[in-house]
């Protein structure tokens, strides 16, 4: 399984006590997980990657994070990505804070072979499981041709 994780990791101490960050990672059908360590001593925040390997439907990804932020979006907060986006040949970066999410922007290019979208989440009170199974879920669902009205 691929991870992809914060390359400021600490294995060590930081003043004096273990860093407490959520271990471990779920591979799920289509996509997989990382964990970083979180920089922070409160137990309620923590931050993870979540890696999508196939392209994304926009129209899927939009719909998703709508939701996301109905069901938790003041503890929601960080979200940023660079995606692989169905239809496009660039990568698109998306950054979001809370309720508000700036307009995605269209990179240049990518930076090298790997295309798959990379997701990271900080969140307070959000459980890794809750954004990882909403998404499994869109993903498996979600028609090739986008939703029928």
């Amino acid at each position: 399984m691929a991870m992809w994780s914060n390359p400021n990791q600490n294995e060590g101490k930081r003043d004096g006590r273990p860093n407490r960050a959520a271990r471990g990672a779920l591979s799920l059908p289509g996509m997989n997980a990382g964990v970083s360590r979180a920089r922070t001593d409160d137990d309620h925040i923590q931050s993870f990657a979540i890696i999508v390997d196939q392209p994304i439907p926009d129209a899927m990804l939009n719909d998703w994070l709508d939701l996301l932020l109905a069901m938790c979006g003041q503890d929601m907060l960080r979200i940023k990505g660079i995606l692989n986006v169905r239809g496009r040949t660039q990568p698109i970066a998306i950054h979001g804070v809370q309720h508000l999410f700036y307009p995605p922007i269209e990179l240049p290019g990518w930076t090298s072979e790997d295309r798959r979208s990379k997701l990271v989440f900080i969140t307070r009170d959000v459980p890794r499981a809750i954004i990882e199974e909403t998404l499994e879920a869109f993903l498996a669902t979600w028609p090739d041709e986008g939703p029928t009205a």
